[in-house]
């Protein structure tokens, strides 16, 4: 990439390496100070800012190839033994530069102790160590992040399709069933066509939040329910039982609609010949929900069946990533039953 092409360059990542390195220059001044006589300031800061390189050289060598190359790629013991050949590169460039510099100052080759040579690698390494690490934080950052939205996106697509499970053949039914009592001239017509314009709302506006109240989310189904009882008459039979005060509670939308369709979907006529349903809602202390499902179904038929198989997998995966650690689900199968229970703590 050109340096010249500011689309690419990210100023925010290269004002925090110029600041990094600039508290490393200030602290190395200041840690340093009383070895020099007083007015040699300008000599220390030279020396200082000699070694930079060095430490800058082995830290991108280390943060920006041997971590992605061999690191990531867990090739450990190739990385492990490149950074000890920098290592020992910086311990050699930190005696010949600082040789160097001096013969071209003084005309003299002059060495220096071991022992301060290697003191001051270890202290340099520090710094490599160090900016290596927060590079490796940087990036474990950046994943986690990215992990964070690819979920954040997958549970809206997994809620998009919540939405729309919503069938064509539930509205067509639906439909059917109002445009009939309005032939009868029923009175439960105009609350048919009511409750159906409450649902379709709730499904286009209100679902889209990440909350929504409890009480909404009830009517909603409650809603659904009756719908569904015009659809199917004296064969189903409903019992809910919600408490009569609802707590000002919020949870994640559209939460019990799965397991009500789920029940329509397999459920069926018992060995008595009866459709019953069964839903009930209590909240207990410390915001803890338990929602139960019961429904019979017809034994033998595939439907039953298949009652506990792909959608009530889909619908764990969507409470372990809205409610991670606070949830719990038990399914109950018979041969002329299905029961479920959801524990929420919202």
């Amino acid at each position: 990439m050109a340096l010249t092409d500011t689309k690419h360059i990210n100023y925010k990542v290269v004002g925090v390496h110029l600041f990094l390195w600039g508290l490393y220059l200030l602290s190395e001044f200041l840690a340093n100070l009383y070895h020099y006589p007083e007015g040699a300031y300008g000599q220390l800061l030279r020396d200082t800012l000699l070694s930079l390189p060095i430490l800058m050289g082995a830290t991108y060598l280390i943060a920006y190839f041997l971590v992605p190359r061999y690191l990531r790629r867990r090739k450990l013991w190739l990385f492990t033994g490149f950074t000890l050949l920098v290592a020992v590169v910086v311990f050699w460039s930190r005696v010949y530069w600082l040789a160097g510099i001096n013969y071209l100052e003084n005309g003299q080759f002059q060495t220096f102790p071991p022992s301060k040579i290697l003191k001051n690698v270890i202290r340099d390494y520090s710094i490599i160590a160090l900016g290596v690490c927060l590079k490796i934080i940087d990036d474990w950052y950046r994943k986690d992040r990215l992990a964070r939205q690819l979920q954040r996106a997958k549970m809206e697509a997994e809620l998009q399709l919540l939405r729309g499970q919503l069938h064509p053949h539930f509205l067509f039914n639906t439909l059917n069933n109002l445009y009939g009592l309005a032939l009868r001239r029923s009175d439960r017509t105009a609350g048919g066509i009511h409750r159906l314009s409450q649902m379709l709302d709730y499904l286009l506006y209100s679902s889209k939040q990440e909350t929504v109240s409890l009480q909404r989310e009830i009517d909603f189904l409650k809603d659904y329910l009756a719908l569904e009882r015009l659809r199917y008459g004296d064969r189903l039979q409903v019992q809910l039982h919600f408490p009569e005060n609802i707590p000002d509670l919020s949870i994640a939308p559209l939460l019990f609609l799965p397991f009500v369709e789920n029940a329509f979907k397999h459920g069926g006529k018992n060995r008595e010949g009866r459709f019953q349903i069964e839903a009930s809602l209590e909240v207990k202390k410390r915001r803890k929900l338990v929602f139960t499902l019961k429904n019979t179904v017809n034994p033998g038929s595939a439907a039953a069946k298949k009652q506990g198989g792909i959608g009530l997998k889909n619908i764990r995966q969507r409470l372990d990533h809205l409610y991670p650690n606070r949830h719990s689900l038990y399914i109950e199968e018979k041969p002329d039953c299905f029961r479920m229970e959801m524990v929420l703590d919202a």
